[in-house]
């Protein structure tokens, strides 16, 4: 007890800072995490929506707790929003970073689309990533007037459609487009600077610009979307998050 000019003090008490994030939180506009429901649990960017309604696909066991489960078979299944903060990542000569972990058996041997950033009208135009046909994940950056199969991108060597979690990374901007893999850069082009011009512009995870090329039999969890190019050490951050070590 300490006796001051002004009363008495009984007691005194330190609370402890509260614990660091474990993933990098500089330029970070969203985090879906998928446990259960399509929030955004850090950042200033929306919710995610259901392209059907009621919704088409499930949750289930994912890299961290929940995952978001797709099986586009008869149906297209896509969440989306056209929050600003998001799609104005490919606005101008801009960039940003999109990480996430996925784990896909698909048995339909065509492209099938991640995510993708871009014009939802006539224009579809921006950045996507796509399993193509023989199991390799790829990127790529469509200028103003092109559409995204007239994209400059960069594909992994091999097959990742193999039912195993991986940790994938995709990073864009002026002369860069790296593609990251289980936290090691795979591959990287540093020849093109596009300035997106894009009106009416959407995110949608599971399926490109008209909602289609959709993916099977693939579970996706722990979407982190910045509004710049994060380094090296922030990929294994976010892939080790993920206990991916």
């Amino acid at each position: 007890m300490i006796h001051t000019r002004y009363g008495i003090i009984d007691s005194i008490r330190f609370a402890s800072a509260p614990p660091a994030p474990s993933f990098p939180t500089d330029g970070l506009i969203a985090r879906y995490q998928f446990e259960n429901d399509l929030t955004n649990s850090y950042g200033v960017a929306d919710n995610l929506i259901n392209l059907n309604s009621p919704a088409t696909y499930d949750y289930v066991s994912g890299k961290v707790n929940t995952g978001i489960f797709f099986d586009a078979i008869s149906l297209y299944e896509s969440v989306y929003n056209t929050d600003s903060n998001i799609v104005n990542t490919v606005s101008g000569y801009s960039s940003g970073s999109i990480s996430f972990w996925f784990k896909i058996y698909d048995t339909n041997a065509t492209d099938t689309c991640f995510w993708y950033i871009g014009g939802s009208s006539s224009t579809k135009c921006g950045i996507a990533v796509w399993k193509n046909s023989g199991g390799a994940i790829q990127t790529g950056m469509a200028a103003s007037g092109n559409t995204m199969s007239a994209t400059v991108g960069v594909n992994t060597v091999g097959s990742y459609n193999d039912d195993t979690w991986h940790h994938c990374t995709v990073c864009w901007g002026p002369y860069n487009l790296q593609l990251y893999i289980d936290g090691t850069l795979n591959q990287a082009r540093y020849d093109q600077n596009y300035n997106f011009s894009i009106t009416s512009k959407r995110f949608r995870i599971n399926g490109s610009a008209s909602a289609g090329s959709q993916l099977r039999y693939a579970t996706l969890d722990q979407f982190y979307i910045y509004n710049r190019i994060i380094d090296s050490t922030e990929v294994a951050q976010l892939y080790n998050s993920g206990n991916g070590i």
